[in-house]
């Protein structure tokens, strides 16, 4: 697939998804009350309250410490930042499988379709002796997954390495990765 093709199938699968009968199994806020004010030429400031209302959120319990104000707002902060991957707790690992529109391999720079992602799952899994490199495979294929709760239309996540079950942060090597979707993408929208 072309570089284009990241663009146009991000745009029609999360239009598609948004606008089937099931989107409410997935999605938990619509676009009713979406505010857009122009910034300038190339950005947009997007604020839809609805989002605010229906995400789920987790409890901000550092917060709530009043002991000690400033514990609360350095050291409470930084542990709310950098969590301990916890199965228990919602991860992509577990996220809806109808929220993954499609892969990015970012070894080889190209996108996968979901039904190729599931084509190559299949081969391997019939073939006991590639586990190992099942494993690989799926390592190098990055989901691009929607955003349940969308400030805008096309909000999408892409968590590199879901199975690696690492914590959210950002190092010089995630960022990296990142810019390569930049490069697969080419799209001057892309934030």
């Amino acid at each position: 697939m072309s570089e284009q093709d990241f663009n146009q199938l991000l745009k029609s699968k999360w239009a598609a998804l948004f606008e089937s009968k099931d989107s409410d199994k997935v999605f938990v806020s619509n676009f009713d009350e979406l505010q857009m004010k122009p910034l300038d030429k190339n950005y947009i400031a997007y604020f839809n309250k609805p989002r605010t209302q229906n995400k789920p959120h987790e409890p901000d319990s550092f917060l709530k410490d009043d002991s000690n104000e400033e514990t609360k707002s350095t050291e409470g902060v930084a542990k709310a930042v950098y969590k301990e991957f916890d199965e228990n707790q919602f991860n992509f690992n577990s996220c809806n499988p109808a929220e993954v529109l499609f892969y990015v391999n970012l070894d080889e720079e190209e996108v996968i379709s979901k039904e190729k992602e599931e084509e190559i799952e299949e081969e391997q899994l019939l073939n006991e002796e590639e586990q190992l490199d099942h494993e690989i495979t799926e390592s190098e294929n990055q989901p691009i997954i929607v955003n349940i709760a969308p400030v805008c239309p096309n909000h999408c996540i892409i968590p590199l390495f879901p199975q690696e079950q690492l914590p959210q942060t950002i190092g010089q090597d995630i960022i990296l990765l990142l810019l390569q979707v930049f490069k697969i993408s080419q799209s001057p929208e892309l934030r």
